[in-house]
């Protein structure tokens, strides 16, 4: 890739590949194809689902991939722009393809599962498909214990679009809407959000932060309050209905995992993490030269550091660089995202106000691996841009060899991909400073890490904390309940005399922000996977040349093993005592000793 490359964040294309719009003739098209091919589903395998289940796994497959191509295709419409029509129509496909999902597809999964497990291995002898798609009948035959009856769940799975997830959509997008006036100008939250964690200027921080607070608490309290409640009320439901063990019972199975895994994760935090938080934030506010610092210093960029505006296309070369050092052929992928206009990075108003990757799997098991974020020329967003890309990186090893039922990644999986990207771009850019001899940038590199590390276990904590307790109250809640869980959340974290209450008072309605909160305990995700990944990287030297194909395993197979599965070939087990304990501070003191003793070798504290 040239120097005159994409220098500006590109823009996706849709059209290209998906559909031109909401109002593409091929997208109406493809919608009653797929209802056609849902009903002659129903009509030629149910109640027959045992005898011709090779037959019925391949068709299913090929129904799944052309229902990827429309609801993936809408969801990622919605990302891009917000816009009230584009909200209304997407509703309406996907109700009424919910509708027929219900009818016709819903049967099988659990038909499959009723099937006696002997009979699936004489089956598979006989069948390459059935051989194929045995690790998911045994996961299906798992969560069986967990479903409804089936005219239950077609009645859940009919009513689902009017439920919390459209409260929560609807959430999302007037986020998105959303424009402050601040320094003269309308600015999204987006724009607000990086003003108050980046600018140099502390009282213009503060300014940022205290203007989105109350544009929060005025515009977005009651909507957020709501879609809270209608989450958090079908949640407890569902928990109970499908007999999962607690509020996170779900994602633990979504997961793979168990709660005392969970448990010790949290362990880990309590006695690591937070401890270390406490510590950055006296650092902090040594570098930053004041007494005590605030929410909005946090993450606050230094006088003695200017942060430099990182053009998208050195991101890019970053990005190349660092999924290199797993596999040089890695790097065609990421030519391919970028040629192909899969990376949608263009900060615009309108748009989605976080990042993330999400992949389709499309005909003929192609993966479809579409990139969103805002970048803005900051270091923390070429660090992004890399997280994200190895998401999708791994999803181009991944789909053609598991097609689109078993190419499903469970959150925590998905994180211990990026959360290596972060570490691997963290080497690669270190590598470059260490050479130029620039000791003030080497310092500013290394608290940017512990700054993103921080961001993984502990703002992820603090959302984990306020979660924990938004769902143990068992009722509706007001407002300024969800308030007082969030400051009790960073409490809990920093500590009641680790920050001053004007300071806990500017962040008391980022919770409003609600982005994870709709899809409950997401955010488990990161802690544990920055614990497994730490411990898989400090097993390179010793493992040498055999590193990189475990590696390129993982990335093929990732969707096929539980997280300590995939840690074993390493020489990593993650149920031993204090596991995340010994983790957490292998990846985190190590950087604050030597920020700290670069720091006053520079004189700078």
């Amino acid at each position: 890739m040239s120097d005159e490359q994409n220098v500006e964040p590109p823009r996706w294309d849709l059209s290209n590949r998906l559909y031109a719009g909401i109002d593409d003739k091929a997208l109406w098209d493809d919608l009653r194809a797929l209802e056609i091919e849902a009903a002659a589903f129903y009509d030629a395998f149910h109640g027959r689902v045992e005898i011709m289940l090779g037959s019925a796994l391949y068709a299913y497959e090929q129904i799944k991939m052309r229902e990827a191509k429309i609801t993936g295709y809408l969801d990622l419409a919605v990302t891009e722009h917000a816009s009230e029509r584009l909200s209304i129509k997407r509703h309406e496909i996907l109700v009424r393809w919910e509708s027929v999902s219900a009818e016709k597809l819903d049967f099988f999964e659990q038909a499959v599962a009723e099937i006696d497990a002997d009979r699936v291995e004489k089956m598979a002898a006989a069948d390459g498909v059935i051989r194929a798609y045995v690790p998911w009948i045994v996961r299906l035959r798992q969560e069986a214990k967990h479903q409804l009856e089936d005219g239950q769940e077609e009645a859940v799975a009919k009513r689902a679009p009017y439920g919390p997830a459209s409260w929560y959509e609807y959430t999302k997008e007037e986020l998105s809407r959303a424009l402050i006036d601040f320094d003269g100008a309308p600015r999204s939250l987006n724009e607000l959000d990086g003003i108050w964690r980046r600018d140099p200027d502390r009282e213009r921080r503060r300014l940022a932060l205290a203007a989105m607070n109350d544009a929060l608490r005025e515009r977005m309290a009651r909507l957020s309050a709501r879609t809270l409640n209608a989450i958090i009320g079908y949640h407890a439901i569902e928990t109970e209905d499908r007999k999962y063990d607690g509020p996170m019972g779900e994602r633990n199975a979504e997961n793979r995992i168990a709660q005392a895994t969970v448990d010790m994760v949290w362990d880990g935090l309590k006695h690591t993490a937070f401890p270390a938080a406490r510590k950055y934030a006296q650092l902090q506010a040594k570098l930053l030269r004041m007494k005590m610092p605030e929410v909005s210093d946090l993450w606050a960029p230094y006088a003695f550091a200017p942060e430099p505006f990182v053009p998208f296309n050195e991101a890019l070369r970053w990005v190349d660089l660092a999924v290199r050092q797993i596999d040089p052929r890695l790097a065609e992928h990421v030519k391919r995202l970028m040629d192909e206009k899969y990376v949608d990075a263009q900060p615009r108003p309108g748009k989605y106000t976080g990042a993330f990757c999400q992949t389709l799997v499309l005909s003929n098991r192609v993966p479809d691996a579409n990139v969103i974020m805002s970048y803005y020329g900051t270091i923390d967003d070429a660090n992004t841009l890399c997280h994200e890309m190895f998401h999708a990186v791994n999803d181009h090893e991944l789909v053609p060899r598991h097609g689109p039922i078993m190419s499903f990644v469970s959150a925590l999986n998905a994180e211990l991909v990026g959360v290596m990207g972060d570490a691997l771009w963290y080497e690669v850019v270190r590598k470059e400073i260490e050479a130029s001899g620039d000791e003030l940038r080497l310092l500013a590199h290394v608290l940017q890490r512990l700054k993103l590390l921080f961001a993984y276990l502990v703002e992820s904590a603090v959302h984990w904390s306020f979660e924990r307790r938004i769902h143990a109250v068992g009722r509706p809640q007001m407002p300024d309940e969800f308030v007082q869980h969030s400051l009790d959340a960073w409490k809990e974290v920093f500590g009641p005399q680790g920050r001053n209450e004007v300071a806990y008072a500017s962040i008391d309605y980022y919770w409003t922000m609600c982005e994870n909160s709709g899809d409950p305990f997401y955010v488990f995700a990161y802690p544990c996977a920055v614990g497994v990944a730490q411990a898989i990287l400090n097993r390179r030297k010793e493992l040498g040349d055999a590193f990189p194909g475990l590696c390129l395993d993982l990335f093929q197979n990732n969707s096929q093993k539980r997280i300590d599965e995939l840690a074993v070939p390493f020489g990593v087990d993650i149920h031993k005592d204090f596991f995340f304990r010994q983790m957490f501070k292998s990846c985190l003191q190590p950087l604050m000793d030597e920020a700290e003793w670069l720091a006053k070798k520079l004189k700078i504290i």
